[in-house]
């Protein structure tokens, strides 16, 4: 990390976690690692009204009609709004079991002007479990030249762990591991 980074780490004794949202690659943590096609209008009917009743008055615009709601726009809703703002909620701190990849360090620390901290991440992680509980997951990130999606009604909690953990393998020399939280 660059210098300034690693000093205000070890002051406030603190790691950084970012949305994965706002990552350096467009294509980690792309949507369409997820498939939303199942989210049809019947499976949603129960949340609409509540939802919808959830809203103040000011928010009275963002009601939603279910008897003009086609299975499309049920997708597009949860692809486009609804998971984007959960993702919202997700911070990622990134490692790598590597510290001493050039590629790393031009990457990384501001063309080899930075420093690389070593933490035992098994240890790094239950002390933070300790204080988020269920809010968190280590990870191995996965490298494959390969996608595909997961249905993220089949199975929520894998078609995350599949949307945080898969990345394309032109970065495998990242040997990256990462810590997700949730808040």
């Amino acid at each position: 990390m660059p210098f300034e980074g690693a000093k205000m780490l070890l002051e406030n004794m603190t790691i950084m976690a970012k949305s994965p949202t706002e990552f350096n690659d467009p294509y980690d943590c792309d949507l369409e690692l997820l498939d939303f096609s199942s989210a049809l209008k019947d499976r949603t009917r129960k949340s609409i009204p509540d939802f919808n009743s959830k809203l103040s008055t000011s928010e009275n615009h963002r009601k939603i009609d279910l008897e003009s709601l086609t299975d499309d726009k049920v997708i597009e809703i949860y692809k486009n709004y609804a998971f984007p703002n959960f993702a919202k909620t997700i911070g990622v701190s990134c490692f790598s079991e590597k510290g001493d990849n050039s590629l790393m360090w031009s990457h990384y620390t501001r063309s080899h002007k930075g420093v690389c901290i070593g933490f035992d991440l098994t240890k790094l992680y239950f002390s933070l479990r300790d204080l988020k509980k269920d809010q968190l997951a280590l990870i191995q990130v996965k490298y494959t030249d390969t996608f595909k999606s997961l249905d993220y009604f089949e199975d929520y909690n894998a078609s995350i762990y599949h949307w945080i953990s898969t990345k394309s393998d032109i970065w495998s020399y990242e040997e990256e591991v990462r810590i997700l939280f949730q808040t």
